[in-house]
């Protein structure tokens, strides 16, 4: 950036934002009852596609410098570093409360958590929100317009969030919305045209669907 002042040209350095060490966290401590199987480990796009687990990975992996599986107890994934849930059967809240602590360890400011079973999330997307500034924020999410519905399940997690987990579970919420006020989150919001990237292959009849896709 250049300025004249009294006939001189002046140029000023603007430092761009620092990037935020994140440790990259995908989600997948889920029983996968509706589905009836493992639905990390399906290739919802055909034998030489990826699985589910590859392809959510495989993304943070380019976003983080590191990444790890959060999973329940016994479930190991080879090939992938696994954490297992120490509060088994409470949903993702205990996954990333155990990241965020992993990630204190290794003195990252946070988590870029991402569910295991969002087959169609592109990197693009996810680097809106890597782009944004956390400020004193709890994290970073994205918020759909219409509804106000925030995905929880793809989003950023800052260290301050997680004195908030804690005493949300200390008194019955386990969701992790209700265990995260509202104005302590950065929202960003997205198209009608990026929703799509928000779809979760829970079941036979959506792994249909995206068959369909293909």
């Amino acid at each position: 950036m250049n300025r004249t002042i009294g006939g001189r040209s002046e140029f000023h350095i603007v430092a761009s934002p620092k990037k935020i060490s994140l440790l990259g966290c995908v989600l997948a401590g889920g029983h996968s009852s509706r589905m009836g199987r493992d639905k990390a480990l399906i290739r919802p796009f055909g034998p030489n596609g990826p699985t589910m687990l590859e392809h959510t990975f495989g993304l943070l992996q380019k976003l983080c410098g590191e990444c790890m599986v959060t999973t329940s107890a016994g479930r190991a994934y080879p090939h992938f570093p696994c954490m297992f849930d120490e509060k088994p059967d409470l949903g993702p809240i205990s996954g990333i409360m155990g990241a965020l602590v992993e990630a204190r360890k290794k003195a990252c400011a946070g988590i870029f958590a991402l569910a295991c079973d969002l087959p169609l999330m592109r990197l693009e997307i996810l680097e809106r929100l890597a782009a944004r500034q956390p400020g004193e924020s709890c994290g970073i999410f994205f918020i759909n317009p219409p509804d106000g519905k925030i995905q929880m399940l793809a989003g950023i997690y800052m260290q301050k969030a997680l004195p908030c987990l804690q005493k949300g579970i200390a008194g019955g919420k386990f969701g992790l919305y209700s265990a995260l006020a509202r104005e302590d989150l950065i929202l960003v919001p997205y198209d009608k045209s990026d929703a799509p990237v928000f779809f979760n292959c829970n079941s036979a009849e959506d792994l249909a669907y995206l068959s369909s896709l293909s």
